[in-house]
């Protein structure tokens, strides 16, 4: 079983088409998953991953023909899978690749004075590497 959590900055808007301008902020985003997978030898352990994953994203309107400028946050979830492969490069250490695919819920903004709401379904693939390093047990007494 394992977790993770990491803040993010992605970020992006539709330039003003239709004299609306549409933006989106991804702030932090988060997951918790179990991993299976095959021993090959001490050496090589290729996985499967699954479980859950949770994404918060700031969604703004902001329209030139109103003076109106809406701004909403809202918490994503939804499923996360994928799988990868762990490298043991000595007794403590080793590395790994994982790729995951995530789908999150339907996202709904409404935007007050603008009349207007949007919805969108978001989805994230990510590719992730690491080194690993096994802290010895204590000595037993």
């Amino acid at each position: 079983v394992e977790a993770d959590i990491a803040d993010s900055n992605n970020k992006g808007d539709d330039n003003f088409s239709l004299g609306q301008q549409d933006t989106v902020k991804t702030k932090w985003q988060g997951s918790a998953r179990g991993r299976v997978g095959i021993d090959m030898g001490g050496v090589l352990l290729p996985y499967a991953t699954a479980g859950w994953a949770w994404q918060s994203v700031e969604y703004g309107i902001y329209d030139d023909l109103l003076p109106a400028r809406s701004q909403n946050n809202q918490v994503l979830n939804g499923p996360t899978y994928g799988g990868g492969v762990e490298l043991s490069l000595s007794d403590r250490t080793s590395i790994r690749g994982e790729y995951r695919r995530t789908s999150y819920n339907e996202a709904k903004f409404d935007a007050p004075g603008t009349l207007t709401s949007r919805s969108f379904d978001r989805e994230a693939d990510s590719l992730t590497f690491g080194l690993n390093y096994r802290f010895p047990n204590p000595p037993r007494r």
